[in-house]
């Protein structure tokens, strides 16, 4: 199943989750020069409050190296004692690009999860920034 969300949007509950914001000022803006360090944690929070929103998972715990995954996500109280019945996210953000890009690093991750050293399985999660635009997708087992 494919999510395609344009963020902002009057019929979705985004601008609760991702209000209006004020331009940052230049001391706010120097601290996240680096547009790997802003995107990173920004893509973390919106695909995994995405994924909250439209499919009632929470993060459970960073995934290990390998795995072709970043967090385990499952139902509340899920991954206490095991992960049995918890799926990997794969979990990436675009900060400049159209849509096209969105989807082109969404099958990206696709590909990482699929090839990923778990048996567990997995959703990719892609937020584009300048697109606002989220995009999950369940990953099929490889074939």
């Amino acid at each position: 199943m494919r999510t395609l969300l344009p963020l902002l949007g009057a019929s979705w509950p985004w601008s609760k989750l991702f209000p209006r914001r004020k331009v940052p000022d230049s001391r706010t803006k120097d601290a996240w020069a680096n547009d790997t360090d802003a995107t990173e944690p920004g893509a973390c929070a919106c695909v995994l409050a995405g994924v909250e929103l439209l499919r009632g998972r929470f993060a459970v715990r960073r995934a290990e190296t390998g795995t072709g995954a970043d967090y385990y996500i499952g139902s509340s109280g899920a991954g206490e004692t095991d992960l049995e019945d918890c799926l990997r996210l794969d979990v990436s953000g675009v900060s400049e690009g159209d849509e096209r890009e969105v989807n082109r690093r969404l099958l990206e991750k696709v590909r990482q999860a699929q090839y990923g050293n778990s048996s567990l399985p997995a959703l990719a999660g892609v937020i584009g920034f300048s697109a606002r635009l989220l995009m999950l997708k369940d990953v099929p087992e490889e074939q």
